[in-house]
C-alpha cells in the first residue's frame, strides 16, 4: 500500500526535470528548422527579384539604343580612348568593326553618342557602365545601364557594338549593328543576404538596320 501511495503522488506532481528539458530541446530545434526555411525563402525571393530587374532594365536599354540606331542617319563608331575609330570598308581587315561604341544624327538634327567604360570600383576589367551623351546640347554623359560585361576581341579589345557597312554613293553607310549586353545584377540589392552560390548574368543581342539603309535596299 504505501509503494502504490509513493507511485501515485510521483504521477501527480507533474513533469520531471528531464522531461522539461527534452521539451525544450525539440521547441529549438523546431524553431531553428522554422527560421531556416524563412531564411531560404527570403533568400529566394532576394534573388528572383533582383534577377527580374536587372533583364527588366537591360531589355528596356537595348530596345531603347537599337530604336535609336534604326531612327538615326548618320553613324560612325566612337571610342572615347581612340579618337581614330572609324567604320570599315566591307572585306577590309577587322571588318565588321567590334568597337565600343557608336556615335550618330537622329533625324531632329541632334548628334548623340553612346560607349562601354570600365568601372574602377567594381574591381574587374571587364566590368564597366553603358553611357549616352547629347552631344548637341553639350550635356553631361548619363549611365544607361550600369554593371555591363564588355565583350573582348581576338586582339583582346573590349566591344559591345558590330557594326557592319556597304558602300553607297554618298559614301560608306552603317548597314547594320548589333549590340551584345551582358549584365551583373548588383549583389548590393539583395539586402546583405547570402544568396549561397554567383548571381546569374543576363545576356540580350540584339541588332538592327537604320530605315535610311532599309529605304535604299
Amino acid at each position: 500500500m504505501r509503494t502504490l501511495a509513493r507511485t501515485s503522488r510521483r504521477h501527480a506532481s507533474g513533469m520531471t526535470l528531464v522531461e522539461l528539458l527534452l521539451a525544450l530541446v525539440i521547441a529549438a530545434t523546431l524553431s531553428a528548422a522554422m527560421a531556416l526555411s524563412v531564411h531560404a525563402s527570403f533568400q529566394a525571393y532576394a534573388t528572383t527579384a533582383e534577377s527580374a530587374s536587372t533583364q527588366t532594365a537591360t531589355r528596356l536599354t537595348l530596345r531603347r539604343v537599337l530604336k535609336m540606331i534604326r531612327g538615326s542617319e548618320l553613324h560612325d563608331a566612337y571610342d572615347p580612348d581612340d579618337g581614330t575609330v572609324t567604320l570599315l570598308v566591307p572585306g577590309s581587315t577587322g571588318y565588321p568593326l567590334q568597337t565600343v561604341g557608336i556615335q550618330m544624327r537622329l533625324v531632329n538634327g541632334r548628334e548623340v553618342r553612346m560607349w562601354w567604360a570600365e568601372n574602377a570600383s567594381y574591381g574587374d576589367e571587364d566590368l564597366g557602365d553603358l553611357f549616352y551623351e547629347d552631344v548637341t546640347s553639350s550635356s553631361t554623359a548619363q549611365t544607361l545601364l550600369p554593371r555591363v560585361r564588355c565583350q573582348r576581341t581576338e586582339a583582346n579589345d573590349p566591344y559591345l557594338f558590330t557594326l557592319g557597312t556597304r558602300l553607297a554613293d554618298e559614301g560608306l553607310l552603317l548597314m547594320r549593328a548589333t549590340l551584345d549586353l551582358t549584365v551583373e545584377p548588383d549583389p548590393e540589392q539583395l539586402m546583405g543576404m547570402e544568396t549561397g552560390g554567383a548571381l546569374e548574368q543576363v545576356r540580350m543581342v540584339g541588332s538592327t538596320m537604320p530605315r535610311r539603309t532599309l529605304d535604299e535596299r
